[in-house]
């Protein structure tokens, strides 16, 4: 019998996500408005010292000092800020043994960047359907290249004004901005603004979720943090699958009544979960690399539960102890440690 030949990279199609509206959506929303808003705005923020620039923030390069509001930081104290990146990191890994990769899909860059470039798309093509119609047609089609050319320059305006305000932090903003666009500015700053617009482009843009799978490391590490107490996005098997499996729910399967009469469970086999799914992935399949937590199969699961009028649940936060039936402990030995 041949065998396949063995894939180091197995390229996948791009990923379209299809909108939802729930809470997990909210939270997502509520996050990078305020991720946007401290970004973009903390470098223009006065603030009054009494020596240095008046910002709350500035890298002052040119005389190696480090302003954070009231705090001045100095090359010697370098390993304070070691210090501080270190208790991050600790910090990010006591909690997702708590709560999983809750940062991954709310707090970062990625997800962020990645969102707001969706959000555009979304925007400017339409609905998923529509946008799959759009890849679609031939590129001679004037809607194509309107679209997908519009979609494209305001991407690039978000990846410009992305590292252009990166670069803001390390000089007095006001300063930089009208060297920067007066040609005076240091070669350095149009360099970083580049290569960071051409990065932020290609992450958020056109690498998308593939970045968080075969680039980022944390996925592939998350399972040593895990155990049997963390609060995960989880599909309750046992209700939804019933002990036949899956069902649509045509004319004798409607009711939660004739289900469990048949054996079928509650999951109605509509794909919502997988198709609002940003990895791709379908969480029916359990754990996976490219779950990124960001709950939104929760919000497509409990929108169809709602329509039902069935209990919500069949897809949610939890750990493997409560999915069967244990008492769950948020706080052991091990996650203390």
């Amino acid at each position: 019998m041949q065998e396949a030949p063995l894939k180091f990279v197995e390229y996948q199609k791009v990923i379209e996500p299809r909108s939802v509206q729930g809470r997990f959506r909210n939270y997502k929303t509520i996050v990078l408005i305020m991720a946007y808003l401290i970004y973009f705005l903390l470098p223009w923020m006065p603030w009054s010292r009494a020596v240095g620039p008046n910002q709350a923030i500035v890298f002052d390069l040119a005389t190696h000092k480090y302003y954070l509001f009231n705090m001045v930081f100095h090359p010697q104290d370098i390993l304070t800020l070691a210090a501080l990146l270190f208790l991050a990191a600790v910090f990010l890994f006591f909690i997702t043994t708590i709560a999983g990769r809750i940062f991954c899909g709310f707090f970062c860059f990625q997800t962020l960047w990645t969102d707001a470039f969706r959000l555009i798309e979304q925007k400017i093509q339409g609905s998923r359907v529509t946008r799959l119609r759009l890849k679609k047609q031939p590129w001679t089609s004037k809607e194509k290249l309107l679209k997908v050319g519009a979609t494209h320059a305001l991407w690039i305006l978000l990846a410009f004004w992305s590292g252009l305000t990166f670069t803001l932090y390390w000089a007095e903003s006001r300063v930089l901005f009208v060297e920067f666009f007066t040609a005076q500015a240091p070669v350095a700053a149009y360099l970083t603004t580049l290569i960071l617009t051409v990065t932020t482009y290609l992450a958020a843009g056109i690498i998308k979720d593939a970045v968080c799978v075969h680039i980022c490391p944390y996925s592939r590490f998350q399972s040593a943090m895990f155990d049997e107490n963390t609060s995960i996005v989880s599909y309750d098997t046992k209700r939804g699958e019933g002990d036949q499996g899956r069902a649509k729910p045509i004319k004798t399967l409607k009711t939660q009544e004739q289900r469990q009469a048949a054996g079928a469970g509650d999951c109605v086999d509509c794909n919502y979960c997988v198709q609002v799914c940003p990895m791709g992935i379908d969480i029916r399949d359990g754990l996976q690399i490219a779950c990124i937590h960001c709950g939104l199969c929760i919000d497509a699961c409990d929108n169809i539960m709602d329509k039902q009028g069935w209990s919500r649940g069949l897809i949610r936060y939890t750990s493997e102890n409560a999915l069967e039936g244990k008492k769950t402990t948020r706080f052991g030995i091990r996650t203390v440690g």
